[in-house]
């Protein structure tokens, strides 16, 4: 027999052998003498040796003794034999007797123990017990809110007996009475239950403290993220609900690892735009796919969501997490659940968010005088020092203000006012039973603008209603969901766009009224725009309704069949009456100005989407293995009309009949779509620590002909936790990294490109008739006049990943990193550059071979940390990094007569190819000992010096470059942070870019001249006394042959930067409430947004808005005050 004996742990290994026959012999003779003495006395330890502290999970029972002896002093014999098969142990025990450490150990294990003196001998458990009968167990597993947990294992301990429970939750298992179930499912702690007489049990299962046992969505399905193979980030919006965002994706930012978010305004109901690892902008793909409560949505339903309906958001990444949604999921997935049920009485929530907005990082706009004084510098040099725009006389009048004919008109300031109000609401209600369960929230948005009067601002009403009904006598389940949002815009006629640009490009020189306080008479008056009695009104109404029967099969375990259908109708209203208010001539006489208009219009969009699914999970032994199939068919149609009319005689009438007939426009479309998808997946793991799952989708599309129509795209994962192993512990790893794991994965996602039915011969109806036998026909033409191909199909972008996951400091630091790489190939388009066009006609779309390649990384660290029992925090880091270029494009012949402008192999093509600068000519040596451009002349110190890049010793086309750098940011990083002390909480979050490089417009450059000169940092320009100013010379476009304004990388500025971008300090009022109020929620927080920013370029813009001629109007910075009331 084997032994184990050891100086501190005697669990040594005896291995005789015939050298040793004389030591075998005096070993065996010492165990029988133990043996025998163990028979005889049974020593208690109780109060022997000092107390044991023991914190361990999944260790071998070997290093358990071996903590055990080194902290009592007592040595401990095991036959090796008897430990054999001997499971691991998980303990978790403060200052207890070595008694009580040894009866946890040996708990649940067929092994007792005695004590010889200072010898703790190990022998097998007596068991006299009869066999007793099986008996038939059914249980319910649930969480703490009373929601079934799917997919959760039940064990019978030390027997090779296993089941799953299903959608519902529910189990049925023979045991015996006596036996112990162990019920373990990922996110939750495991759970120990003895089979009494009593056959029909309920489980509640308790939420681990780890954050990779989180239970995660994924498509069609939940897994635990231990278990998770794929790159998924998780987003909770219990840190942001009551920060002041406008939208789900303001709020995004900076929060999750993989997401790129770029705003392109401030306006009432301006929407950022976002990108999962910067999208695929080069063929088109450059915005996620989004999945709401497993149905495939639009921008605008997600962004109509009420962050207080969210439970989660999922951000699917890569291949193996978004195939099974197949083409529209090149770009990534965002996936969102919203709130359900929970069973319990009636729970209602009601917040409100009051908020102030306020542009933020406007430049400052020059005054009159120095712009009087920019004119006359610009003057000087453009004639030589001749022509100054203005007098001295003229200036002093300036600088005075005295005289009503130089005003100093202040446009921004006349336009916008300081501060414009917002506010949202939100009422939910929740509650249920075991059987039925219900949930309804509703939400209110409303966002004024800073516009002087209000005229445009943003409405926005929401609800969403769910019940289900649980049957389960039968397994049946049934579940309906009624969602909406309606949404109401308006804004003067001219756009918000198009005004904020009159406001910039307004000269503080000209009167903004008459004398006698009428609009004066200018082309592109901001204030007639911003006063205008027409309007621009939009409105946008989303009802969707859905059903789902999930059914638990009674007499095949484990298996699941669901059965989905939704319907949705979205109309899109608008109406625009175009007219500016009333300007006057200094006269009197009214500015002539166009007519009134009146454009309506009015689109609307049906769609269904119909889901059968199957789910078969099982278990036998350490084995587990799932699997799911689903046919997913979607369809719907589109309609759209427009009419028109000009010239209204009155703006009392705002009806399309008083319009002008002879001036009316009507145009409409139809059309119609479909999908259909076949999904399937299967996933294995052993011992919950190798992972393995294969997914793929068979899709089908009507962009493509019948023989064309189907693609499959398939896509494999696999992981490893490596700290489940036994090794990782016996090396002690454990007090590194708690939890380790390895994953992988390799798929492919088709793509869709080009236009519908280019495999068909399009024709159009021409405007004119012909005469075919005595009557009037309309005509037909080929339209498009392009050549069908009946090869078009499906290509593809294929992605790999490999990452990490980890927890360490007792689980208090966690987090991930992956490195990613995608490559599409064959993309759909026109063979123009290689064949010249035949007969007339346009080529058609083909798959060519151009190609595109993204590499990069994303990771996400977070640390929860516990200073003591009151005052607890957390802070986190995430970035996302990424190079996105064309790895081989369809350029035709010209662009190889250069080849650095050519887009291959350049870092996310850049809009145009420049020449190189080396800043500003500083003395007249820079002039005369360096080549300068052919064309240009009369070059002067404070110059633009251009680079000879090719180094022939002159400057031209030849040394243009292509410099591939993007103006969406490649790297992009957050940090939120926390602290809670007693009812006190602060969240705040600090989020910003590296480089990206904006070219400074016309309106910022000023090369125009005199007209261009609109901000106050314009007059940093060249001085001799000025060698370090941000400009060249005072001139224009017209000097030198336009050496300064031609396309230089001198006006490419870096737009990183670092924003305070939320700040939200919370007080909760429920822990001074005695125990028995009526109030289980009672808060009020003040927030802010956009607090602070640093970056090189913010005197230009503001970076994260990265507009160029600052047309746009501005990102807000934001103050709020709001409560939180629950009962």
């Amino acid at each position: 027999m084997k032994l184990r004996f050891h100086k501190q742990f005697l669990v040594s290994r005896w291995k005789a052998n015939c050298f040793r026959q004389s030591t075998k012999i005096l070993l065996v003779m010492k165990v029988t003498c133990l043996l025998v003495l163990s028979a005889c006395l049974q020593v208690s330890a109780e109060g022997f040796g000092q107390n044991i502290t023991l914190h361990v999970k999944n260790a071998p029972l070997a290093k358990v003794f071996r903590e055990i002896s080194r902290q009592s002093g007592y040595q401990v014999f095991a036959n090796d034999r008897l430990l054999k098969g001997i499971g691991r142990i998980s303990a978790d025990l403060q200052e207890v007797s070595l008694k009580a450490a040894l009866d946890a150990c040996f708990k649940d294990q067929p092994l007792s123990y005695v004590f010889v003196g200072k010898t703790v001998v190990i022998k097998q458990e007596e068991n006299t017990a009869p066999a007793a009968p099986f008996i038939e167990v059914k249980g319910v597993i649930s969480d703490d809110k009373g929601n079934p947990l799917p997919g959760a294992t039940i064990r019978v301990k030390g027997k090779k007996k296993a089941v799953v429970s299903d959608s519902q939750g529910a189990f049925t298992l023979v045991a015996n009475p006596g036996d112990q179930l162990l019920i373990s499912f990922i996110g939750y702690e495991d759970q120990v239950v003895a089979v009494t007489a009593q056959t029909d049990i309920r489980i509640t299962m308790k939420l681990a403290s780890s954050k990779m046992n989180e239970l995660i969505v994924v498509g069609y399905g939940k897994q635990a993220k231990q278990q998770v193979t794929s790159a998924i980030t998780t987003v909770k919006t219990d840190n942001f609900k009551d920060a002041p965002y406008t939208d789900i994706q303001s709020a995004l930012a900076g929060r999750a690892a993989g997401v790129v978010i770029n705003f392109s305004g401030g306006e009432p109901g301006s929407v950022p735009s976002m990108t999962i690892r910067g999208g695929e902008p080069l063929i088109g793909q450059s915005a996620p796919l989004y999945v709401i409560d497993g149905i495939i949505r639009d921008q605008d339903a997600f962004t109509a969501l009420n962050t207080n309906d969210i439970e989660s958001i999922s951000i699917l990444k890569d291949a193996a997490a978004t195939a099974v949604y197949g083409s529209k999921a090149s770009a990534g997935i965002v996936q969102v659940t919203t709130k359900s049920g929970q069973t319990g009485k009636p729970k209602v929530s009601y917040s409100n968010n009051m908020a102030w907005n306020t542009p933020n990082l406007f430049p400052k706009l020059i005054n009159s005088y120095d712009k009087a004084l920019v004119g006359n510098a610009i003057g000087e040099a453009a004639g030589n020092g001749k022509y100054s725009v203005y007098s001295q006389d003229q200036l002093n009048k300036i600088k005075s203000g005295t005289d009503p004919d130089y005003p100093n008109t202040d446009w921004y300031g006349l336009s916008f006012r300081k501060y414009a109000r917002q506010q949202n609401h939100a009422l939910s209600v929740s509650g249920g039973t075991k059987e039925t369960k219900y949930y309804a929230g509703l939400g209110y948005f409303n966002q004024g603008s800073n516009y002087i009067n209000n005229s445009f601002r943003v409405q926005r009403f929401s609800y969403n209603t769910k019940i289900s009904t649980s049957f389960d006598p039968i397994g049946l389940n049934i579940a309906l969901g009624v969602n909406g949002y309606y949404t109401y815009s308006t804004q003067p006629p001219a756009g918000s766009g198009s005004i904020f640009s009159h406001i910039v490009a307004k000269s503080p020189l000209e009167q903004a009224f008459n004398k006698d306080g009428s609009f004066s008479p200018l082309v592109d008056h901001p204030l007639a725009e911003i006063y205008s009695p027409g309007y621009s009104r939009n409105e946008t109404m989303f009802n969707d309704g859905n059903l789902t029967f999930t059914w638990n099969v009674p007499w095949i375990k484990g298996l699941t069949l669901k059965a989905l259908g939704d319907y949705t109708f979205i109309s899109n209203p608008s109406k625009t009456f175009s007219v500016l208010a009333t300007q006057y001539n200094t006269d009197g006489t009214i500015y002539p100005t166009p007519k009134p208009s009146l454009t309506e219009s009015s689109s609307n969009s049906r769609a269904y989407n119909v889901e059968f699914q199957a789910d078969y999970n099982t278990a036998f032994g350490k084995h587990s293995l799932g699997a799911t199939l689903v046919s997913i068919t979607r369809g719907g149609n589109n309609k759209w009309f427009s009419a028109q009319r000009k010239n209204f005689a009155s703006t009392a009438i705002d009806q399309m009949f008083a319009g002008d007939a002879a001036t009316q426009v009507n145009d409409g479309s139809a059309s119609e779509w479909g999908e259909v998808g076949y999904v399937g997946r299967i996933k294995y793991d052993y011992a919950k620590k190798y992972l393995l799952e294969f997914a793929g989708r068979y899709d089908g599309s009507d962009y493509f002909p019948p023989s064309k129509r189907f693609g499959f795209f398939p896509a494999v994962s696999a992981g490893w936790i490596i700290s489940e192993e036994g090794f990782y512990n016996d090396l002690n790893l454990d007090k590194v990294f708690s939890y380790f794991k390895f994953k992988g994965s390799y798929g492919k996602v088709g793509a869709i490109g080009g236009t519908k039915y280019a495999y068909l011969p399009q024709y159009g109806v021409h405007t004119q008739t012909y005469v075919a036998n005595g009557n009037l026909v309309n005509g037909y033409y080929e339209g498009g006049l392009t050549i069908a191909n009946q090869n078009i199909t499906w290509f593809s972008t294929r992605s790999r990943d490999f990452g990490i996951e980890f927890e360490t400091l007792k689980k208090k630091l966690s987090g991930n990193i992956d490195y990613f790489y995608t490559r599409t190939t064959n993309i759909l388009g026109s063979p123009a550059y290689r064949y010249t066009d035949p007969l007339g006609q346009g080529l058609p779309q083909v798959l060519t071979d151009a190609a595109t390649r993204k590499e990069g990384f994303d990771a996400a660290i977070n640390y929860n940390f516990n200073i003591n029992r009151e005052l607890k925090g957390y802070i986190g880091v995430n970035c996302t990094y990424f190079n996105y270029l064309w790895e081989r494009t369809n350029e035709d012949s010209a662009a190889l007569t250069n080849p650095y402008t050519r887009s291959q192999g350049v870092n996310q093509d850049y809009y145009a190819a420049m020449y190189g600068s080396r800043g500003l000519y500083q003395n007249l040596d820079d002039i005369m000992n360096n080549p300068s451009r052919i064309t240009s002349s009369a070059l002067s110190l404070g110059d633009v010096w251009l680079e000879d890049t090719n180094g022939d010793g002159k400057i031209d086309a030849q040394d243009f470059r292509r410099l591939g750098k993007s103006t969406s940011p490649r790297f992009t990083f957050g940090i939120p942070f926390g602290l809670e002390f007693k009812g006190l909480k602060l969240d705040a979050l600090i989020q910003g870019s590296g480089t990206r490089n904006v070219y400074l417009g016309g309106y910022l450059q000023g090369g125009e001249g005199f007209g261009r000169i609109n901000f106050d940092f314009q007059k940093n320009y060249w001085l001799s006394s000025n060698k370090e100013a941000e400009f060249p010379r005072a001139g224009n476009n017209t000097m030198n042959s336009n050496n300064n304004y031609t396309s230089s990388t001198f006006w490419l500025k870096n737009a990183r930067f670092v924003r305070l971008k939320s700040v939200t300090l919370t007080y909760n009022f429920r822990r001074l409430l005695k125990k028995t109020s009526q109030f289980n929620e009672l808060s009020a927080f003040v927030s802010g947004n956009n607090l602070l920013t640093f970056s090189p370029v913010d005197k230009f813009f503001d970076p994260e808005l990265a507009d160029n001629n600052n047309f746009f109007y501005p990102v807000n910075k934001t103050y709020s005050v709001g409560i939180r009331v629950g009962f």
